[in-house]
């Protein structure tokens, strides 16, 4: 099966496609029509699933950077009181677990280790008449340490991530469940952020969740003058509300042609202004916001927005299994004669290059195997023993930590002092790199944000002649963000330059310069 490989490059391995649609080693539906032969087989990057690849870097980056699954853990976990970020490009819930599971068994290791590095320390004193016995005893605790690493290591490399994590086997369903129910809760909780209609954010983090800013723009026409018709006639324009705008963007964007297209609306609120609010806290002001809310309070706070909640039309385009997520949102505001259009586009680029070291773990022999994990024992296994008491102090001091907080929080929410309950950056944010990785990658960043741009031009153009507006001042306002799109990703009306293109957060099609002013 076809992956990126830790130098950006797509793995020797193909995926091949059967005539009916099926692979060899994944599942995948297609419509290769009548082929037959060696012609069904064809080279393709697997689609299937929408985010499997990047969870799975992030699942085995749990795995092999215990650091990483802690702040996993705390980010999702150990937030008790505030909401979750919206999980773009990756199923958290899956990587959460697998991060759970991580911890816990270096949790595991550091007792086991703490255990055999007191008991030799004592035994040692205890014979400590007997020279060549206590020299024994803490050589016994060495040796043990180092089978006790080594086999944690070849259980969490070999058993774990090359077995449960390669391209052909990984199932984000498979990851373990915690023998913790409010920890099963908390994580169970993380699916209904992927679809719900409400995101509660802090600041000036509107679209948590979404990466990287590309570009916003925004404009206002005056839709009190209605256009010519054909007699030379001019026309009443057509009534019309933010919602009626907001429909024509979704059955538009909906029908686009990408593959794995969302499209919704949702309501973006400040947490530091839900208090109070049975609508945004069903549970109590001491459990997290909900994942959504009822099409009613989403169709007035589109109708009349205030300046702490607004709904927008959100478009999430994924591609390369959530190695790539660009979001479009949109807003409309119809008011005193006016029209207001405000768009922005945001990235979630392909994962840091350390995380896609999994792709080299792979193919080793049952002694290769067994070597790198003796030689891990043997590098980390005298340093892990020593320090494993206080590896398990701390881990205590984490669980009283984490409890002390919440209880803080608690008696803060609970005395009605201010508490934002925004959710803060995504694991997926976290892991984010700045690399494309590929030419055809960032190719499709580009074709996602210029093709759904020009749909929603053209569909709002559409529903301004619809309603006999005027088109000539929103033409020319169209007019010169196209000229800034075009120039921004330096390229030509109807070709592509083959020369540079610009793409990540305020890029300029201009190599070494990184300054693009937002419109």
């Amino acid at each position: 099966m076809e992956s990126i490989d830790a130098e950006g490059q797509f793995s020797k391995t193909p995926t091949f496609l059967n005539g009916d649609g099926t692979q060899d080693g994944a599942s995948y539906t297609s419509n290769l029509g009548g082929m037959t032969g060696e012609s069904k087989r064809v080279w393709r990057f697997a689609r299937q699933d929408g985010d499997r690849e990047a969870t799975r870097y992030l699942s085995a980056a749990a795995q092999f950077d215990v650091r990483y699954a802690e702040a996993v853990v705390r980010r999702v976990v150990n937030e008790q009181f505030r909401a979750l970020a919206p999980s773009y490009g990756a199923d958290v819930a899956a990587v959460t677990r697998w991060a759970v599971d991580s911890v816990r068994r270096r949790a595991r290791r550091d007792i086991y280790l703490a255990i055999i590095l007191i008991a030799g320390i004592v035994l040692a004193w205890l014979c400590r008449s007997r020279p060549l016995i206590s020299v024994v005893s803490l050589a016994a605790a060495f040796l043990v340490a180092w089978v006790i690493v080594s086999l944690e290591q070849w259980v969490r490399i070999h058993q774990v991530i090359v077995k449960k994590m390669s391209p052909e086997a990984f199932d984000p369903t498979d990851a373990p469940e915690s023998t913790y129910q409010w920890i099963r809760e908390r994580i169970d909780s993380v699916p209904e952020r992927r679809r719900g209609n409400l995101v509660v954010f802090r600041g000036e983090r509107a679209f948590v969740g979404s990466g990287r800013r590309l570009s916003k723009e925004h404009i206002v026409i005056d839709v009190s003058h209605g256009r010519k018709a054909k007699g030379g006639k001019t026309q009443q324009p057509k009534p019309f509300t933010n919602i009626d705008v907001h429909r024509a963007l979704i059955s538009a964007m909906r029908k686009i042609g990408f593959a794995d297209v969302w499209v919704e609306e949702r309501l973006f609120v400040n947490g530091r202004h839900i208090k109070g609010s049975k609508d945004f806290l069903p549970h109590g002001e001491t459990a997290p916001p909900a994942a959504s809310v009822s099409l009613e309070l989403m169709r007035e706070a589109a109708l009349h927005p205030t300046p702490d909640a607004r709904v927008y039309v959100c478009v999430e385009m994924p591609g390369w299994q959530g190695q790539l997520v660009v979001t479009l949102f949109v807003r409309a505001v119809h008011a005193g004669g006016l029209l207001y259009l405000e768009w922005e586009y945001y990235v979630l680029p392909p994962v840091r290059p350390e995380f896609l070291a999994i792709n080299n773990l792979h193919g080793a022999s049952p002694s290769n195997q067994l070597y790198r994990s003796c030689s891990w024992g043997t590098r980390k296994g005298a340093p892990a023993l020593v320090k494993a008491p206080f590896a398990v102090l701390n881990d205590l001091w984490r669980i009283f930590d984490a409890k002390r907080r919440s209880a803080r929080w608690e008696n803060v929410i609970r005395q009605g002092q201010g508490f934002d309950y925004g959710a803060v950056r995504s694991i997926r944010e976290d892991a984010c790199g700045t690399s494309r990785l590929h030419y055809f990658l960032a190719r499709d960043e580009i074709m996602y944000v210029l093709m759904s741009q020009q749909v929603l031009e053209r569909e709002i153009r559409d529903f301004l002649r619809k309603h006999d507006v005027a088109l000539s001042e929103f033409d020319e306002q169209i007019g010169e963000i196209a000229k800034s799109t075009h120039k921004y990703y330096n390229i030509h009306i109807g070709n592509v330059s083959e020369s540079t293109f610009a793409v990540g957060d305020k890029a300029q099609a201009k190599k070494g310069n990184t300054n693009r002013r937002d419109r």
